[in-house]
């Protein structure tokens, strides 16, 4: 099952309605949700089905018989439990736990993530400092020239509005069945970067490109939320990085240090992020932002999901301004480079000098899901 489905099916009455926007075009799927083949199976009857099983009950059970046993239940809070629920109920979960790690602040000059360190304090996770007008303006060169990829990418671009996890799955070979757990961990750490990102959004404010010109005439709607940072951008190279993260051994195995799955699947992020701008929907700055964000929550995640067996992974908090990268266009290996720390950091993207922890245990539910993920990806 794509991600999309899962989306949807995790959303559940939501996919149905629309309330979440582009998750409600996948609302099709929510009504299939995990058993495509089956509307009955689990699922709210017709009022003739209804009817019909009441006779039918009338007609076999008899005389009321006691029981002469108990159900066995879990015990209390157990991780384990998660395998009974639905997805819409786990997935409900899946963001009580990971909401409480989050916060926000801001100093009128920039967004700043926070996130919980093991000390018990918020600490400063991402900073994205404001771009001014003039700096977007400064951008609008390369949206203008960008442009003139419209035609080729048009088919990408419109595949993209909302189901960019196909163009990684056919790098990996993911499928709904062999790696559901895998397509479930994708669906829920990208809901948790959709709800920061608009956060940011929603403080940091920026115009989208159409502001400046009526010449930008983009391909597609502008989005009802702000240009910066680049939502696409974020939750592609999450993706990426979510995927190589779980993907490494077999890369390595097949492809040796080279790691192509994690090679591709970092160009395809790109890709789609500067697919956006060619739309004329974004800003080159939008999209390094986006990867800043995604790829700095990452490894936090991966952390609070016990990807080392204890939770204990710590991650170096990075500060993106858009002023000081002024009218640059979106290199991404360099911003890779700077945050894995193997690049010199640049006046407009520093690392911090602490790290942040999140405390141990503290998404047993995350880590559960993560345990089913990985084991779907054997070397």
């Amino acid at each position: 099952m794509s991600t999309s489905a899962y989306l949807a099916e995790l959303n559940g009455a939501n996919g149905a309605n629309g309330a979440n926007g582009a998750n409600g075009a996948n609302g099709a799927n929510g009504a299939g949700g995990l058993l495509p083949e089956s509307g009955f199976v689990g699922r709210l009857a017709s009022p003739f089905t209804s009817g019909a099983t009441i006779t039918s009950r009338d007609g076999i059970v008899g005389p009321w018989v006691e029981p002469v046993g108990l159900p066995g239940t879990p015990d209390f809070d157990d991780p384990e439990a998660m395998g009974v629920w639905s997805p819409r109920v786990r997935a409900n979960i899946y963001a009580f736990e990971l909401g409480s790690l989050f916060g926000f602040t801001g100093d009128g000059t920039g967004a700043t993530v926070t996130a919980r360190d093991a000390s018990g304090d918020a600490l400063p996770l991402v900073t994205l400092r404001r771009p001014s007008v003039a700096t977007l303006r400064a951008q609008l060169a390369l949206v203008r020239g960008y442009a003139d990829l419209r035609s080729d990418r048009a088919p990408e671009i419109l595949s993209q509005l909302s189901m960019i996890e196909i163009f990684f799955g056919g790098i990996t070979g993911l499928h709904r069945q062999k790696h559901r757990y895998t397509l479930e961990l994708v669906a829920v750490l990208n809901h948790m970067m959709v709800l920061t990102e608009m956060r940011v959004k929603h403080a940091i404010a920026a115009p989208r490109p159409t502001a400046f010109s009526a010449q930008i005439n983009p391909m597609i709607q502008n989005p009802g939320h702000g240009s910066f940072p680049s939502g696409h951008s974020g939750e592609s190279f999450l993706m990426a990085g979510l995927l190589s993260h779980l993907s490494e051994a077999q890369d390595l195995a097949i492809h040796g240090p080279a790691r192509h799955y994690r090679a591709q699947m970092m160009l395809q992020a790109h890709r789609i992020a500067v697919n956006r701008v060619v739309a004329g929907v974004h800003f080159p700055t939008d999209n390094v932002a986006g990867q800043v964000l995604g790829l700095t929550l990452l490894p936090y995640l991966l952390a609070a999901c016990g990807n080392d067996g204890t939770g204990s992974v710590a991650t170096t908090p990075v500060t993106f301004d858009a002023d000081a990268f002024g009218a640059g266009d979106h290199d991404f290996a360099t911003i890779n480079e700077i945050l894995d720390g193997g690049g010199p950091q640049q006046t407009y993207l520093t690392r911090g000098t602490g790290t942040v922890t999140p405390p141990a245990g503290s998404c047993p539910t995350i880590a559960w899901l993560y345990a089913k993920a990985k084991a779907e990806w054997p070397s």
